[in-house]
């Protein structure tokens, strides 16, 4: 048998809860899990202050021993043995004893991960319940507006030579700056346009370049913008 359930602390309250009786360890147990605070506080014990934190209990032996009808040796029996399974951490104070619950939140935090995977899965069935076509459009009009983005000239020049090897640099630069002193612009039948693709403008522009004879090295060139041979 596995999973959990939630147990409210109102089930203290509850008659079949408070019927006068001795209680198993388990109850015992059970009890102390419902008792210590779920936030911390502050409480007065006999003229003192104690600070009380989440996961804690000031309860005297004598107090427990009341609600559990068990006396107080028995009390300070069962807390050593779920002390010796690191189940709980005792710590003397001048006027009780502060019980620790180990590992706390393990006990209280199921509610908040449920909650959390759920809103997970549900986060993931709205992505999944995108159309195709959206996500498409979505992502045509990322690219779009990173290939608007104006690159920097050694990104020109090294583009244009990865779509043409033997294209000459030198006019490809000569572009790049006629475009950016036009703000980024191209006439088209004798109106400025915004470039909106720069990679595809410039490789339908690339047709008019002239190209380097074969014999010409290309090492010079491709030695400044080698970052992007490799």
């Amino acid at each position: 048998m596995s999973g959990w359930i939630k147990l409210h602390r109102s089930i203290t309250e509850h008659w079949l809860y408070t019927e006068k009786r001795k209680f198993s360890k388990f109850e015992a147990w059970n009890d102390i899990l419902l008792t210590v605070n779920y936030l911390p506080c502050k409480t007065i014990i006999k003229g003192k202050v104690i600070e009380v934190k989440r996961g804690e209990s000031a309860l005297s032996l004598e107090s427990w021993g009341k609600r559990w009808s068990w006396d107080k040796s028995s009390v300070k029996r069962f807390f050593e043995l779920l002390k010796s399974d690191d189940m709980i951490q005792l710590k003397n104070e001048t006027v009780t004893t502060r019980l620790i619950i180990c590992n706390y939140d393990t006990y209280q935090s199921k509610e908040n991960e449920v909650e959390t995977q759920t809103k997970r899965r549900r986060n993931a069935d709205e992505t999944q319940t995108i159309p195709i076509e959206e996500r498409k459009e979505k992502k045509e009009e990322k690219e779009e507006k990173e290939n608007k983005t104006i690159p920097s000239i050694d990104e020109f020049v090294a583009y244009a030579l990865s779509l043409k090897s033997n294209v000459n640099a030198e006019q490809v630069k000569f572009k790049y700056n006629a475009w950016l002193v036009n703000n980024w612009q191209v006439n088209r039948k004798g109106k400025d346009v915004d470039i909106k693709n720069w990679k595809t403008t410039l490789s339908n522009t690339m047709q008019y370049f002239d190209e380097l004879e074969n014999n010409v090295s290309l090492a010079p060139v491709k030695n400044v913008y080698k970052s992007y041979y490799e």
